[in-house]
């Protein structure tokens, strides 16, 4: 027998880890079932440790700071991480979408045509590799042989349509691979479809190049907090520095001083939600999009009306965490302003969106 391992985290029960977070950490816990069920529900890690870094000064809880706090923050912030993640795969969708197009417009709609190396760089900044990328999206579908060929799909509804039609057309194949492949095969792109697939996304007019890259940037930034979301990991105060927005293009993306000010780097939650905004690139779109979060800052806690003075708290706490800053709904309002001025519609729905707008600024 090997020397035995003490484990630094064992296993406690929920008495036990009450216990702990009372007598080690200060937190204030008053009615324990209601302890037991949020522990229960929503997991130790989640609610302690994901705010931990932000709520904790020298080993304890601030001042003020209960679990039936944390249990209500942490309620919040899966509320805003929720309308970021439904915009996001939004997104994943029309781009998927655009990118099946163009590539079947040019290449066809057989895999081994549209998927041909031919058509595409080898390499991008020595990182990335057509050909790599090619077998993964092929294992990703189903097996493959000694020459990375597919020999058989297990994945719908690839399958249906290998096994029925003998092909897999883009817009099918865009249905199993994941979204990291699809921005990887963008990526990818000769520069005349790159070019097509980029101004389908964004039809706001500024030079090709610029758009390129802030495409890149942000299908890459919304990627990795979509990520986040999903798995459930630590949001309030997660940022991306290496996939930050380039920062003169978008302000010119956004053209709205009042939704920018301030701002030096679109690398964190805000530069996150920019990125959605403008990929969604649809005045419907993004006008629901804001009034959802602008509808969430007002909102009390689990819909209860008795419980809407704790709001006004949260939401700021929030705010300075997330670093969206005390001055966020404004940010909203200028958005919904840029919305209306790049809005292609008739002069009757725009005094509609102004409208819109002048009910979100007296909210």
């Amino acid at each position: 027998m090997g020397i035995p391992i003490i484990f630094d985290k064992p296993f406690k029960t929920y008495d036990e880890q009450i216990a702990h977070l009372r007598d080690n950490y200060g937190l204030d816990i008053v009615d324990e079932d209601l302890a037991k069920y949020i522990l229960s529900t929503f997991s130790y890690y989640d609610i302690i440790n994901g705010y931990q870094e932000c709520m904790m000064q020298n080993g304890k809880f601030k001042e003020g700071i209960s679990l039936l706090y944390l249990y209500f923050f942490h309620l919040f912030d899966k509320e805003f991480q929720n309308i970021l993640f439904k915009n996001i795969l939004l997104i994943e969708s029309s781009f998927k979408t655009k990118l099946a197009y163009s590539i079947s417009a040019h290449y066809g709609v057989s895999m081994y045509d549209y998927l041909d190396k031919a058509n595409y760089k080898p390499g991008y900044k020595g990182k990335i590799f057509f050909n790599i990328l090619r077998t993964n999206i092929f294992r990703e579908i189903g097996k493959t042989d000694k020459q990375n060929n597919l020999i058989v799909c297990t994945k719908q509804p690839c399958k249906h349509y290998y096994d029925t039609h003998h092909h897999i057309p883009a817009w099918i194949l865009m249905k199993n691979v994941s979204f990291d492949k699809a921005i990887t095969l963008y990526l990818l792109l000769k520069p005349e479809v790159k070019e097509e697939v980029t101004n389908a996304l964004i039809s706001v007019d500024v030079p090709i190049k610029d758009k390129i890259a802030f495409v890149t940037s942000a299908l890459t930034l919304i990627r990795k907090f979509r990520n986040v979301i999903a798995h459930n990991l630590k949001f309030v105060t997660y940022s991306q520095k290496n996939s930050k927005l380039p920062y003169k293009t978008t302000l010119n993306l956004i053209n709205e001083k009042s939704a920018t000010a301030g701002i030096t780097s679109f690398d964190d939650t805000y530069g996150c939600l920019i990125a959605i905004f403008i990929l969604l690139n649809d005045t419907k779109e993004q006008i629901s999009f804001l009034k959802c979060l602008q509808k969430l800052l007002t909102a009390p806690p689990l819909g209860v009306e008795e419980l809407h003075p704790l709001t006004k708290y949260i939401v700021t706490h929030y705010l300075e965490i997330t670093n969206l800053g005390a001055d966020f709904s404004d940010k909203l309002i200028g958005l919904t302003r840029a919305c209306i001025k790049s809005a292609i519609v008739p002069e009757q729905k725009k005094k509609g969106f102004i409208d819109l707008c002048n009910i979100i600024q007296s909210q």
